[in-house]
């Protein structure tokens, strides 16, 4: 006996679709026609391959748009630190100091040789006496506010020209899409787990840390924001604090929290500390 197989036709024309309407009320037309090896069946509406594909560019273009919005947001704190001249209590840091005197540089370097522009040039008596009213109207609030802008396109030039500030904030680039992530993520826990058998290993045979294993420990206990902000002889001395016990972590980011605070407001909590430390003595 012959095994009948079942095709599937797919509703996808109008044409079907009538023809469809037409034998559902006409079952024995139906069977007349195609008998029982034929069974219709409605085509989905949306391709999944082509949602999948969506899918897949949109979180692309998503992870693509979170970095550079992660470097946006460091590169405004930079500006805006630069342009006020904020201190490191403020929030100020040695990148933002040295952005702001780059580009002092350059706005006195515009304003002499605009001077010397200046004396070149001979105007007439009406222009003159135009430009002295005019220099004139200009108080030394409006000159101040003049130069703050001036100082701050240039500074936004500079800034926008600094790719990387380290920690993660970049501008993006083909590794921070998705797919390059996805890519990555195998290697990267391999690496991970690697590290972890080879550090259990050594704290089983009695070893002590290594070099190695005591910065990548600092680094995990402080972050890497706060690793990479600080200069190598601070990163020295974190290595030094085994920041990895809680008791000295904790000491250290109250010392972190110190440090922003005012010349005044860093003594009255010397006093409390000096204090409360005086009172657990007794």
């Amino acid at each position: 006996m012959q095994k009948i197989k079942k095709a599937h036709e797919i509703l996808s024309s109008k044409t079907m679709k009538k023809e469809y309407d037409f034998f559902r009320d006409r079952p024995d037309e139906y069977f007349v026609k195609y008998g029982s090896s034929v069974l219709f069946s409605y085509a989905p509406k949306s391709d999944a391959r082509f949602i999948i594909f969506f899918l897949f560019i949109l979180l692309n273009v998503f992870t693509y748009a979170a970095q550079y919005q992660r470097w946006k947001q460091i590169a405004n704190h930079v500006i805006r630190a630069a342009v006020e001249d904020w201190t490191s209590s403020q929030g100020g840091s040695k990148e933002s100091m040295e952005v702001r005197q780059k580009a002092l540089e350059i706005l006195a370097k515009q304003q002499e040789e605009a001077g010397e522009e200046n004396k070149s040039e001979k105007p007439g008596k009406k222009e003159s006496n135009r430009q002295a009213k005019k220099m004139a109207r200009l108080n030394k609030q409006d000159k101040k506010k003049d130069d703050q802008e001036k100082l701050r396109k240039i500074v936004e030039v500079i800034v926008h020209e600094i790719t990387d500030f380290g920690a993660g904030f970049h501008k993006p680039t083909m590794k921070d899409l998705f797919v390059w992530k996805v890519l990555k993520f195998p290697w990267i826990m391999m690496k991970a787990l690697a590290w972890r058998f080879k550090f259990y290993f050594r704290r089983l045979r009695g070893l002590k840390y290594s070099d190695e294993e005591i910065e990548i420990m600092t680094r995990m206990y402080v972050g890497e924001i706060a690793w990479e902000a600080v200069e190598e002889k601070e990163r020295e001395r974190m290595l030094k604090l085994e920041l990895w016990v809680p008791e000295n972590l904790e000491e250290w980011r109250e010392e972190q929290r110190v440090k922003l605070m005012s010349s005044g407001d860093q003594k009255r909590f010397a006093r409390e500390k000096k204090r409360n430390k005086g009172k657990k003595l007794e």
